[in-house]
């Protein structure tokens, strides 16, 4: 990956704005032969990522607006142009088996906008926000070939026709904090059109010994997920920070069913 971004920041009154410009290049390869028992049988040679390349622009606008010393209005848009496709002949040809009217590269516009509104009083700080955001397919989500996830055990086929994934999102935070102790809740809600998903393709044969199947990306009409999340910072010896964050997660898709490889509890603990 390599990229170049530009960033002016200005103010005016009790505004803060941020203006940046980035412009990165990615490029996805990775390539997997399978050796026989049988030495008469000859290796089976794939690119799992067929040399993907991505080219991406985006220019972003920020506004911090100050109302007192109690209050703070954020808001945040960002558009972008993305071009992403398969450079290796051999690896278009290979996708184009399952895609037969596959393009050798697609371009994609994406953007965001969201707001955010903190209060200040004390110890005490509350704040409450929203958006709305649209995200390409990932590399593997677009153009993987029989990519293995060791998590559920499927091999994972891209799909080049993805459309784009969109979500709105509404979260409340509230936290309390002294010199020692810190202490932040969190609850955060997002509503996916077009959600990007893995699933099981009875007609495919996996390619990985001992696979469970293969799944295939595909976008459901919509699916929710519902994050809670607890934070407790605690300073001690001066020098010493004990970190602990908890969260619960609740996913569903279109049917009601829960979304795959969301933990419903998580927690993790550090001394730093």
């Amino acid at each position: 990956t390599s990229g170049i971004y530009s960033t002016l920041n200005g103010q005016y009154e009790r505004h803060r704005y941020i203006l940046n410009w980035d412009l990165y290049r990615n490029q996805s390869y990775a390539e997997m032969t399978m050796y026989p028992n049988d030495p008469d049988e000859k290796p089976m040679f794939m690119l799992t990522w067929p040399d993907i390349r991505t080219l991406n622009s985006g220019f972003s606008i920020s506004d911090e607006f100050y109302m007192n010393e109690r209050n703070t209005l954020r808001l945040l848009s960002k558009i972008a142009l993305q071009r992403s496709g398969v450079e290796s002949d051999f690896g278009l040809s290979t996708l184009q088996i399952y895609y037969p009217e596959m393009q050798k590269s697609a371009k994609r516009l994406v953007w965001n906008l969201t707001g955010r509104y903190q209060f200040k009083a004390g110890k005490w700080e509350f704040s409450a926000g929203g958006g709305y955001a649209t995200r390409t397919p990932s590399p593997s989500e677009a153009y993987g070939y029989f990519l293995y996830n060791t998590f559920d055990g499927y091999d994972y086929l891209g799909n080049p026709g993805l459309k784009n994934e969109s979500s709105a999102e509404a979260n409340l935070a509230i936290g309390w904090k002294n010199n020692t102790l810190h202490v932040n809740a969190e609850t955060t809600y997002f509503f996916f059109n077009d959600y990007i998903i893995g699933k099981p393709d009875e007609n495919l044969h996996r390619m990985t010994i001992g696979a469970a199947g293969v799944k295939v990306y595909r976008n459901l009409p919509h699916a929710s997920l519902l994050n809670t999340d607890l934070l407790l910072r605690y300073r001690f010896l001066d020098y010493y920070v004990w970190k602990n964050r908890f969260t619960y997660s609740l996913g569903r898709d279109n049917n009601k069913a829960p979304l795959p490889l969301v933990p419903p509890l998580s927690g993790a603990s550090s001394v730093s």
